[in-house]
């Protein structure tokens, strides 16, 4: 006959369920942050790129000053600007890693908490964790869409007074 503490179908303590979950969690609660952080890494490899765009976009407009006369340089301007907000993306690095581990083995060490209470506590941690990772993430990719809309707006100003 099954005890109290094992699952009657599966015949599977209930603690040891308990645990398995959280430590399920946890592997999610790490894909999640770990995906932020990549995420942020290709903003920042884009705006990178915004950067070099623009800075070849300032060289052609230079080197081709003569046939676009006077007026070419009405683009230098917001080109300039775009590569100042294609750069302040990459200044958003206030990204939480995560808990301490040394803390949390210090607990398990002197006993104040159980495994199970020390991989819930984790998984509170790296949920506190992605939570605080969003607003530096929103804030990189609201930078790098004003940069690009700056460039766009650029190339279209530009376009009109070239032409008319």
């Amino acid at each position: 006959m099954p005890t109290p503490a094992t699952d009657e179908h599966i015949g599977i303590d209930r603690d040891h369920g308990r645990v398995a979950a959280l430590e399920s969690l946890v592997d999610l609660a790490h894909s999640q942050i770990s995906a932020s952080l990549s995420r942020a890494a290709s903003i920042d490899n884009q705006a990178l790129g915004l950067v070099a765009l623009d800075a070849a976009l300032i060289a052609v407009v230079v080197a081709a000053q003569g046939a676009l006369g006077p007026r070419g340089w009405v683009a230098i301007p917001g080109l300039t600007l775009s590569i100042v907000l294609g750069g302040s993306v990459l200044a958003v690095t206030r990204f939480d890693l995560g808990p301490e581990p040394e803390y949390l083995y210090a607990q398990v060490e002197t006993a104040v908490l159980s495994g199970e209470q020390v991989i819930a506590k984790l998984l509170a941690d790296l949920i506190d964790t992605d939570k605080a990772n969003q607003s530096p993430l929103r804030l990189k990719a609201t930078r790098l869409l004003i940069a690009v809309g700056v460039l766009i707006l650029t190339a279209i100003y530009t376009t009109v007074v070239l032409i008319l």
